[in-house]
């Protein structure tokens, strides 16, 4: 039966208030008091849980809030002169949305390291997050507060297992963590590519299994076929390589008219001489060989020296053997 008329708005109002009365005193149990806040006092947290709010979830918040009200209060802690959100990030930029002052707050005077587990309990626990900025709330509070995997899991109440899997998240490409983040990409599937060290192939196969919603099993397939395909690529360089490396590579070499020995070409300076300075070359070269004792080049010695043409009769003392 249904209350009506003033009895049932007297049972209502009773109902309300003591619910109201029960609430406060769990706020006041917990180190809360409500409070009524001017909107420009609040700030945004130092850590926001979301990284990036979408603007129609925003919209859609405020669209409530102007309705029917804010039910929830925000968290929040004093800082200075105003206040810092502790839980309720989405909630104030929604307030903010349309103007929405005075806030009801809760307000947390307890110890830093409490505050922290009060925001890090209440946003993990919500379900808009993606995994990466489950992550990064939870990785802020180890950073932050020195806590392990054991005591991370009992305040969040989450098995070590998946807070240990969040965690390893953040140590995937950065393409593959947008993707989980922006786009949906199941973790599995993320973890798979993750392997594949081409950046590009690696965004292609994310692409495509985000699109058609590839399953991991066809994902982990395109993987192995690459690792084996780069396997085989590997051995066949290392092979080329090795043959390469037995070669011994043949460097066309020319004789040095001085010294006798054999040098690369680019390594020879190439002398332009008239004829008359090339049979006195020749004469000294010769004269060097056989103690000082000069005599007269002939063809054999301009093929000893690798030069090209007969040796021609020179005048004794050399000169020039042009005509006056």
């Amino acid at each position: 039966m249904r209350p009506s008329g003033r009895n049932g708005v007297l049972i209502l109002t009773s109902i309300g208030f003591i619910y109201r009365l029960y609430r406060e005193n769990l706020y006041r149990r917990r180190g809360l008091r409500f409070k009524l806040i001017p909107l420009e006092q609040i700030q945004d947290p130092d850590a926001p849980a979301r990284l990036h709010p979408e603007d129609a979830e925003i919209e859609d918040l405020a669209a409530s809030i102007a309705e029917i009200g804010l039910i929830n209060p925000l968290t929040v802690k004093p800082v200075g002169d105003h206040f810092e959100v502790i839980a309720g990030h989405r909630r104030l930029m929604a307030c903010r949305f349309i103007n929405y002052s005075p806030v009801p707050c809760m307000v947390r005077e307890g110890e830093d390291d409490k505050t922290y587990e009060t925001m890090l309990a209440e946003n993990v626990a919500r379900k808009d997050l993606s995994p990466i900025e489950e992550a990064a709330i939870l990785r802020e509070m180890q950073e932050r507060l020195n806590y392990g995997v054991g005591t991370l899991s009992k305040v969040v109440g989450k098995s070590p297992a998946w807070v240990q899997q969040r965690l390893q998240l953040l140590h995937l490409p950065p393409d593959l963590q947008e993707d989980i983040h922006e786009r949906g990409l199941p973790i599995e599937t993320a973890k798979a590519l993750a392997e594949v060290d081409d950046v590009d192939v690696r965004r292609r196969w994310a692409r495509e299994a985000i699109v058609n919603r590839v399953g991991f099993r066809s994902v982990k397939l395109w993987v192995q076929s690459y690792q084996q395909q780069k396997a085989i690529e590997e051995v066949t360089e290392e092979t080329i390589r090795d043959i390469e490396q037995q070669r011994e590579p043949t460097v066309p070499k020319g004789s040095c008219w001085v010294c006798k020995d054999r040098y690369p070409y680019e390594q020879l300076k190439s002398v332009l001489l008239c004829r008359n300075c090339y049979r006195e070359l020749l004469r000294a070269l010769l004269s060097a060989e056989i103690d000082g004792e000069p005599r007269e080049p002939t063809d054999n010695d301009s093929n000893r020296y690798a030069l090209q043409g007969p040796a021609e009769a020179v005048p004794a003392g050399g000169g020039n053997n042009n005509p006056s």
